[in-house]
């Protein structure tokens, strides 16, 4: 049985004729995936530039460019000239978003989500901190080789 539109889950079991077992789950589901660019802060906490989500069962993408959550001034010239350095392709006067919404964007996007999914594991971590939630580092899968037929998934957060 092959799933037919929507989201489908692959789910493979390794207690199944030694994992050999795969059962494709049609459902509703909602999968969210999110990344960002961002800026390092006055502490050297991530400050989120652009967000993007894609949520496959609406099948919509979001992107967001947040506003300055305070002036370039208030930055140390060693923080000023590490942001330059790296420059992630964002700049710091860019956005039309308010910083102080960042987090019930995040938390709007991720509410009918199933699993939600960051490249990378500080990314996940930051995210999952925002909305209390289990998120995904995808790279880990990818690292390994091991997206569909994994028996360990990385998460930070609560189950």
């Amino acid at each position: 049985m092959q799933p037919v539109g929507g989201s489908a889950a692959v789910v493979q079991l390794s207690s199944v004729n030694n994992g050999t077992y795969t059962d494709y789950c049609q459902s509703k589901m909602s999968l969210l995936v999110i990344d960002f660019t961002y800026l390092e802060g006055k502490d050297g906490e991530f400050l989120v530039k652009e967000l993007a989500t894609v949520d496959s069962h609406n099948n919509s993408v979001s992107s967001y460019v947040f506003k300055r959550p305070y002036s370039w001034e208030d930055l140390s010239m060693f923080i000023v000239r590490l942001n330059e350095a790296i420059d992630h392709g964002c700049n710091w006067n860019n956005g039309f978003v308010p910083y102080s919404d960042l987090e019930n964007i995040v938390h709007s996007e991720a509410s009918s989500a199933v699993a939600i999914y960051c490249f990378g594991a500080l990314k996940a971590e930051f995210i999952s901190s925002h909305i209390n939630r289990m998120v995904i580092d995808i790279l880990y899968f990818i690292q390994y080789k091991c997206i569909l037929n994994c028996n360990t998934v990385v998460y930070f957060g609560d189950i």
